[in-house]
């Protein structure tokens, strides 16, 4: 599952990856997160929260003879990608936004450096702890 296309950053999924991009029939996805350690700027308007973000997936296609007539391209390498998010840069009336830049690597990557770079845009909503 890939967001590529849209604007917010959407946890669990691949931020560089358009929807419907790859086709697989067995595929295995692995995601990692590691938050550092949240420090206060302001605790009212800014408490930033710093992950740092990788995605990777490897797939295969059973029987890609019985796809005929359709255009796509099977997931048989590695793909990877990895990014940096930043949360809770802004706190306003309950809500958090945040933001994040994340890379396409590997041979899935695009010729050009700048086309494998993707923003995304993080909003939360504050319920209390």
């Amino acid at each position: 599952r890939g967001t590529s296309d849209e604007l917010l950053d959407v946890g669990n999924s691949f931020r560089t990856m358009g929807i419907n991009e790859f086709v697989a029939s067995t595929f295995m996805n692995l995601y990692y997160s590691h938050k550092f350690t949240q420090f206060t700027i302001h605790p009212k308007y800014s408490e930033p929260q710093i992950y740092l973000q990788g995605a990777m997936a490897y797939g295969d296609l059973n029987q890609p003879d019985h796809h005929l007539g359709n255009t796509f391209t099977p997931l048989d390498d590695f793909y990877f990608e990895g990014g940096l998010l930043i949360r809770r840069m802004f706190k306003i009336r309950g809500m958090e936004f945040g933001g994040a830049a994340y890379n396409r690597m590997g041979n899935y990557a695009f010729d050009d450096f700048m086309d494998n770079v993707f923003f995304k845009l993080d909003v939360g909503i504050d319920l209390g702890e």
